[in-house]
């Protein structure tokens, strides 16, 4: 005789009432909500007495069905077959059944639902990794309650993992991002980079000023030789560096005491220093209409305003200035920034309202306050 049973699960009955049998070990289990009716049995393999409920059924006190998947349909030798019943109808039918343990519909003759249903124990039932059947079987409310409760903790589970991954993720890139932008700015200055090449090899960056370090701002500048002094601040003096690409800069060294070059203090005729005050209001114009990056010097004072060779001003001393967006007008900030006694009293409060107008304030108050002309030497006595 031949044995045309291909495995363990093609033996009837291997996992008994309400046992599913699959390929894998342990090859006997229980459905959802059932537990071995023997588990000494169960426990030296002999698992033909199958599963018993958790909570026992009742018809009067809220029973429902419970959906499970991928199986092979239980044995048919207590199955009630209605042909053209909607899937809503096949289950209405079997719960007003209370010896109606479970149901099913398929599209067995093609023309439509057929409802089955099953009275008595479900016997001879396999699991099938893909595909498979599905059927709805008869549970306790309290088993139901179960397993809304374990679905309802999975669901906020999986929720509190996306949240948690995409987080983390955002956060990850973000660190990723920021020392990517350090590292290439540390590149460039080891590197000596200028202005113009920074803003080529790294344009994301360009509305931030570049900085520089002492190695490059020192060559630049001959070592701060004197032939490169160009004059001297309210906070020491001030030297004329090239960069590598031949980029001209003005650097400040800090000092303790400052003084203004006398000698070439008298070739400051009244038309030249006129000249001097429209034009560091000229570059307040370019700053804040005409360049690329608006900017906010917020300490404009007669030792930040530097003179070339031509006696021409320019605006020196970023330090503490402000990029503002295209459109931007205005910034709120939570401290004072400049100098005493070129800031309105208005300007020292808790929260300061920061915009182009401080600028013009400022340079308003050092001509208007006499402090420019002083400092400038437009007081002397006329020839």
């Amino acid at each position: 005789m031949e044995d045309l049973q291909r495995d363990e699960c093609d033996k009837y009955g291997k996992c008994g009432p309400y046992g599913s049998c699959y390929v894998d070990d342990p090859i006997c289990r229980c459905l959802s909500g059932f537990s071995p009716l023997s588990p000494d049995d169960w426990n030296v393999i002999d698992t033909s007495g199958g599963c018993k409920r958790n909570w026992k059924v009742d018809c009067k006190n809220g029973d429902g069905f419970l959906k499970f998947e991928g199986l092979k349909l239980p044995d048919n030798s207590q199955l009630s077959i209605n042909r053209k019943v909607s899937p809503n109808d096949c289950e209405a039918e079997c719960f007003k059944n209370c010896s109606c343990v479970a149901y099913t519909t398929l599209n067995i003759f093609g023309n439509g639902s057929t409802c089955l249903t099953w009275c008595g124990d479900l016997m001879d039932m396999r699991n099938f990794p893909r595909g498979g059947e599905e059927i709805y079987i008869r549970m306790a409310r309290a088993e139901l309650a179960i397993v809304a409760d374990a679905r309802r903790r999975k669901k906020i589970k999986k929720i509190v993992e996306i949240v948690i991954s995409t987080v983390s993720g955002l956060f990850l890139l973000g660190f990723i991002d920021c020392c990517t932008i350090m590292k290439a700015k540390r590149k460039g200055h080891s590197a000596g980079i200028s202005i113009n090449a920074y803003e080529e090899e790294h344009p994301e960056d360009s509305l931030e000023l570049p900085y520089f370090d002492l190695h490059t701002i020192s060559a630049s500048t001959n070592n701060f030789s004197s032939e490169n002094k160009i004059g001297e601040g309210g906070y020491g003096p001030v030297y004329k560096g090239v960069l590598a690409d031949g980029w001209e800069i003005a650097v400040k060294r800090l000092a303790n005491n400052s003084s203004l070059d006398q000698a070439r203090r008298k070739l400051l005729t009244w038309k030249k220093r006129f000249d001097i005050i429209l034009g560091v209001a000229r570059g307040l114009v370019y700053l804040h209409q005409n360049s690329r990056l608006r900017i906010v010097q917020r300490d404009l004072k007669t030792s930040n305003v530097l003179l070339d060779a031509e006696m021409f001003p320019k605006i020196s001393d970023f330090g503490v200035a402000r990029n503002f967006g295209a459109d931007q007008t205005e910034e709120m900030t939570k401290k004072a920034i400049g100098t005493c006694g070129y800031m309105s009293p208005g300007i020292c409060i808790i929260w300061v309202l920061l915009s182009e107008i401080r600028c013009v304030q400022l340079w308003g108050v050092g001509v208007g306050d006499n402090k420019w002309p002083e400092e400038l030497g437009l007081f002397p006595p006329r020839p």
